[in-house]
């Protein structure tokens, strides 16, 4: 984990304030489910989901040895993505629409509004 995720942890603690983060996912993981591997071939797209998905993990419990606790936007924006919100353009462009910037907004507000909880399983909110 980066060092400078754990100075920040020892700032926020030192000043009373609560630190999470949260692990916005790439466009390509959300719509990972969709895609047919079998169809496009092994290659950069699985290569892309295989490495985020690992990166993810990695960071998800590093974060978590240190007391930090972790967010992860992924199955709420996939939620909503496969019930058709239009969360990004339609189009290459991997950014968020401001739709979902709205959505991820709400995500954020939603978890400040409950004390986290850190266990063996990940963040549970707590309260």
């Amino acid at each position: 984990m980066h060092g400078s995720a754990l100075g920040i942890k020892a700032r926020c603690d030192q000043e009373g304030v609560r630190f999470e983060v949260v692990i916005i996912p790439s466009k390509e993981m959300v719509f990972a489910p969709l895609v047919a591997v079998d169809v496009i071939g092994e290659g950069a797209w699985s290569d892309l989901v295989r490495n985020e998905s690992e990166a993810r993990g990695e960071l998800t419990r590093a974060m978590q040895a240190a007391g930090i606790a972790v967010r992860d936007a992924l199955p709420e924006i996939r939620r909503r993505v496969f019930q058709g919100e239009p969360l990004y353009r339609a189009s290459k462009d991997a950014h968020l629409s401001p739709q979902g910037y709205a959505v991820l907004a709400e995500l954020i507000g939603d978890a400040l509004a409950k004390p986290a909880v850190i266990d063996g399983e990940g963040v549970r909110d707590h309260g």
